[in-house]
């Protein structure tokens, strides 16, 4: 006899199914990205460029995309020294501190 999951049961598996489409969602978009010739980025440099695209009015610093996408200072700092070293980034420096990038 087939017996119907209570509710909490049925919750409990939609953390597995949510990383899974995750997965699924970044192997489509790497597939893209590898049909286009960009093999080198990863699904964070395309949310970075996302970001950058739909925001062009806006002077974007490193601090600002650490905050936007909870990341790590020196993930932050790797990813755009990769980015601006294959020619999709251009960093320039701020008027009136030129330890800061935009």
């Amino acid at each position: 006899m087939h017996r119907p999951e209570c509710q909490p049961c049925q919750d409990r598996y939609i953390g597995p199914r949510i990383k899974f489409l995750n997965h699924a969602f970044n192997r489509k978009i790497l597939e893209a990205s590898r049909a286009n010739g960009l093999e080198e980025l990863t699904t964070m440099h395309g949310r970075i460029l996302g970001y950058l695209y739909f925001h062009p009015e806006q002077d974007v610093c490193q601090r600002d995309i650490e905050e936007i996408f909870n990341i790590t200072r020196s993930s932050v700092t790797g990813l755009v020294k990769l980015m601006e070293q294959k020619g999709y980034i251009l960093r320039q420096s701020v008027k009136g501190d030129a330890r800061l990038k935009k």
